[in-house]
């Protein structure tokens, strides 16, 4: 009996260890299954964080594409007035000098006909105090 004894327990002893193994078996199972839908839920989170930053940056993008589409334009508008205000200073001068050089000819023709009258006279008072002496 004692080899039939023996045999009981190793055969409880094999049972108590397929029990344990089949305990272990689902402990493993349950955590690999948490496993999973942790590194799921990880995996859909990070997803989403990064299309939120993708959106974020294409919105920074559009922001900045509309503001240096605008500084083009308003850039582009002072180019075209300081060309005109070139234009007009340039067009300014010309007349400025214009005029100036037609005052000068006309002053000079009043200065030459003021010297022939002045001349004109004190030819005239010369005569007069000849005759007079």
């Amino acid at each position: 009996m004692d080899g039939q004894q023996a045999l009981e327990r190793e055969k409880q002893m094999i049972m108590q260890l397929n029990s344990g193994l089949a305990q272990i078996s689902d402990v493993v199972k349950q955590v690999k299954a948490q496993s999973e839908k942790q590194l799921k839920d990880l995996a859909q989170s990070s997803f989403e964080g990064i299309q939120e930053s993708v959106g974020r940056m294409n919105a920074i993008s559009d922001g900045i594409k509309l503001k240096q589409s605008v500084l083009e334009g308003t850039l582009a508008d002072l180019v075209v007035k300081m060309d005109t205000l070139q234009d007009q200073a340039i067009k300014h001068a010309r007349m400025t000098n214009e005029t100036l050089a037609k005052e000068v000819t006309r002053i000079e023709k009043v200065m030459g006909t003021l010297e022939s009258f002045s001349k004109l006279q004190i030819s005239e008072l010369r005569k007069d105090i000849t005759a007079v002496k």
